[in-house]
């Protein structure tokens, strides 16, 4: 595949460990009459406790914010190519159209922003509005999810998230890199488009994910997945353990 957007700033991004995606699941579930939801508030517990193993089973500093900026980057770039008509095109989220999938990551955004900055006011996204709205929206949090984590000492201190509890503010900026940069590649399979993020990214996610992986099925939360191994490209490995490659390619068609 292709890569992703060429501007994204420097590329010294070997020291980023990551955690997954509390979105992996392609499956995301809803009760009958709400509107479709993320598998992250269920998986919440499951994953906060990925984010402190990879945080603890290295010695070298994070860099998480760097990594923010370089996926909040490629959704922004996927995010200005969606056509006029192709907002309620299907994603690999099986129950989410473009709008939806754009209106999450949204959310993602504004409840780190609200986590970091509790005296921030921060609303949610209007489910309606024109696609135009919709765009400006994600992209106006992400700048200020960007803002947030760079703000002097923000990192260190415990902050408390509406769907993960008590952590770092290092540990959720991870969190959230982690699910934007999966679902840039959502939004750039359901636009027809190739992504395939930095490989320092993927061998990050890797890290945490390859020893994790047998159990990800029996948390029910991701779909059946198998791992096809080292000699797999990485970020193809990712895919392939999170199932997005054969679930994604079914529920496009």
């Amino acid at each position: 595949m292709g890569q992703g957007p060429p501007q994204h700033g420097p590329r010294n991004v070997h020291r980023l460990r990551a955690r997954p995606s509390a979105c992996a699941r392609l499956q995301c579930g809803r009760e009958p009459g709400e509107a479709p939801q993320c598998a992250c508030a269920q998986a919440a517990m499951f994953l906060v406790g990925w984010a402190y193993y990879s945080a603890a089973m290295h010695t070298r500093p994070l860099d998480n914010r760097q990594a923010l900026r370089i996926v909040n980057g490629y959704f922004g770039e996927f995010l200005s190519r969606i056509p006029d008509e192709g907002w309620e095109l299907p994603t690999p989220c099986t129950e989410w159209n473009i709008r939806d999938l754009v209106q999450h990551v949204t959310r993602g955004h504004i409840a780190l922003v609200r986590a970091l900055h509790p005296d921030m006011s921060a609303s949610e996204p209007a489910a309606a509005g024109s696609d135009d709205e919709v765009a400006d929206t994600c992209r106006l949090w992400a700048s200020k999810a960007q803002a947030a984590v760079e703000a002097p000492g923000v990192l260190e201190r415990t902050a408390h998230h509406s769907s993960l509890g008590e952590m770092t503010g290092d540990s959720l900026t991870l969190i959230r890199w982690g699910d934007v940069c999966v679902h840039a590649w959502d939004l750039a399979q359901a636009i027809g488009a190739d992504f395939t993020p930095d490989p320092e990214l993927a061998l990050a996610a890797l890290e945490w994910l390859v020893p994790f992986s047998p159990g990800l099925s029996s948390t029910g939360h991701f779909a059946e997945v198998s791992d096809p191994g080292p000699n797999t490209a990485p970020f193809t490995r990712v895919l392939t353990i999170t199932g997005r490659m054969t679930n994604a390619h079914r529920a496009l068609g």
